[in-house]
């Protein structure tokens, strides 16, 4: 046996032995963490290691998503599938693994004990219950100091949040508006945008850079609690914004490429805050989606893209919607919630004596409101475990595909008003997403969605002699089977041929159909005009 040690491009190390063979490893070699396959650089130790025989070949560092490979000029090739979020283990991953053998062990003796317990029931003439999915508290981090490990720091060079911060920094943001996505741009427009976009130049080479990167945590200390300050969210509207000015003056000037170089680095952007576990970063990452998808409206209305570009938008658009769909994001600042809620809950006189003593930045009526909840709280312990009781049933809900989803926000609402009823202001104060987590998570969705369906769209068109297809049905099927359905009610994403362009809408938030108005927020819409070509 020889040992293979990696080093993915992500910055993730991971290693296992081998006996070295002439085939190669003879199975799949996966990154951990971002899926980059390894297999060719475990066959290439495994040829080292036969043409030397040495025993101790050396580790292969092996380059994830190189600028220099992409087909999107400056800009990565599109990185694998996201996986799934890594769950909390209370230590961080860097940290050594315990040997695979005491897993092995571990597992063995699950299985001899399952063995004895379904003899037990048999002999006793009874069939085992079936199991209920529980969660319990030591699958989340419990205290504000195991919140703030499990937002963990990149390895240097690899953090997109470092080269963002710098970005904020170069931002020159105005009150610019864009002209809607269907018209057509004015002289003194394309000036005046002209000049805002070579403002920013700077910030937008950034933004860019940091596109290349995976991983993120931008700097924060959560063992503060509600006191935490989140100065870099500050930015991200208007860094987006920039972003999608940018892509609107490169497509009304023919540039697809750069177009669609703003439009990730927008989609970038929204990705850095992915990991962080605060609620507000989530609220704010659905708004910087939602000018990364008016990018990309504002691209597609004004110039035709290659196929290639398509392929590379439609691939990103993606893996982030799978990610979405699994309730990634908003699911770790749940539980990062939580854990700044139970830490309030369990030391209130501490929080109080912090409210009256230093303050903590809030609003004078709300600091009122916060001393007078703290004062009339009686029954801490069982505040706790109606919060507690409160969360077991909000993390089963969320197990639920959209739109059954939604049904979580409906739960915390109607507990919250228990709460209140039952005299328990501090989780009526406190109760996690006040109703609002699942619909702006099922926006962010949607806005992944439209997005996949109008770039399907556009893959027609450049196939089918510039036409796009009478119905959602003619598109060829998508990875994943809800791809174009609307989160919002299940049913297929409206839409309609409007001259040679078409409408392309989710019914919204509101839950009904607004016939694609997009004012006041009624509909979630993607129109194209179809003068793109002309």
């Amino acid at each position: 046996m020889i040992p293979i040690k990696i080093l993915c491009g992500c910055g993730q190390k991971y290693t296992f032995d081998v006996e070295p063979s002439s085939k190669g490893v003879g199975f799949i070699v996966q990154c951990p963490v971002c899926g980059t396959d390894g297999c060719e650089a475990a066959n290439q130790i495994i040829r080292q290691h036969l043409a030397t025989d040495k025993l101790q070949p050396p580790g292969l560092q092996i380059r994830a998503h190189s600028p220099s490979s992409a087909k999107v000029q400056n800009f990565p090739a599109t990185p694998p599938i996201a996986p799934p979020l890594p769950a909390f283990t209370g230590r961080s991953k860097t940290k050594e693994r315990l040997p695979k053998i005491f897993t092995a062990c571990a597992l063995l003796l699950l299985l001899l004990a399952a063995g004895g317990i379904a003899i037990n029931r048999l002999h006793a003439g009874k069939a085992a219950p079936p199991a209920q999915a529980k969660v319990t508290a030591s699958d989340f981090p419990d205290t504000l100091q195991q919140l703030n490990a499990w937002y963990e720091e990149p390895l240097p060079g690899h953090n997109a949040a470092a080269i963002n911060l710098r970005a904020f920094a170069t931002l020159k943001a105005n009150n610019f508006k864009l002209p809607p996505p269907g018209a057509p741009m004015r002289a003194s427009t394309i000036s005046a945008l002209e000049a805002l976009v070579n403002s920013n130049r700077g910030c937008l080479d950034l933004l860019r850079e940091a596109a290349r990167l995976e991983q993120s945590r931008y700097p924060v200390d959560l063992a503060q609690g509600f006191e935490t300050l989140l100065p870099h969210l500050i930015k991200f509207k208007d860094a987006a914004r920039i972003a999608e000015c940018s892509a609107a003056l490169n497509a009304e000037q023919h540039r697809g490429g750069e177009a669609a170089d703003d439009i990730l680095a927008a989609l970038a952007l929204g990705r850095s805050l992915r990991l962080e576990p605060i609620l507000t970063s989530q609220f704010l990452r659905a708004a910087t989606l939602s000018m990364a998808l008016g990018a990309l409206e504002q691209t597609v209305n004004r110039t035709l893209l290659t196929s290639d570009r398509l392929n590379a938008l439609a691939q990103e658009f993606q893996r982030l919607e799978r990610s979405e769909a699994r309730g990634d994001a908003f699911k770790r600042a749940l539980i990062g919630e939580r854990a700044t809620a139970l830490s309030i809950m369990r030391n209130p006189g501490d929080y109080l004596k912090k409210i009256n003593q230093f303050g903590t930045g809030m609003k004078p009526a709300e600091r009122d409101q916060w001393v007078a909840c703290l004062k009339n709280a009686t029954n801490f312990k069982e505040e706790v475990q109606y919060y507690e009781d409160t969360f077991q049933q909000l993390m089963l809900a969320r197990e639920k595909p959209f739109p059954a989803r939604l049904q979580a926000d409906h739960l915390i609402r109607e507990r919250a008003n228990d709460a209140k009823s039952h005299g328990m202001a501090m989780n009526d104060f406190l109760m996690p997403g006040r109703g609002r987590a699942a619909s702006k998570e099922a926006s962010c969705l949607a806005y992944f969605r439209l997005g996949l369906a109008a770039l399907a769209l556009e893959q027609f068109h450049t196939t089918h002699g510039k036409q796009y297809p009478p119905s959602l049905s003619e598109l060829p099927p998508q990875a994943s089977p809800d791809a174009l359905n609307d989160p919002f009610d299940g049913q297929p994403l409206r839409y309609e041929r409007k001259g040679q362009g078409y409408l392309l809408y989710s019914i919204g938030p509101d839950l009904n159909d607004d016939a694609g108005e997009r004012t006041h927020g009624k509909d979630l819409v993607f129109e194209v005009a179809g003068f793109a070509e002309r």
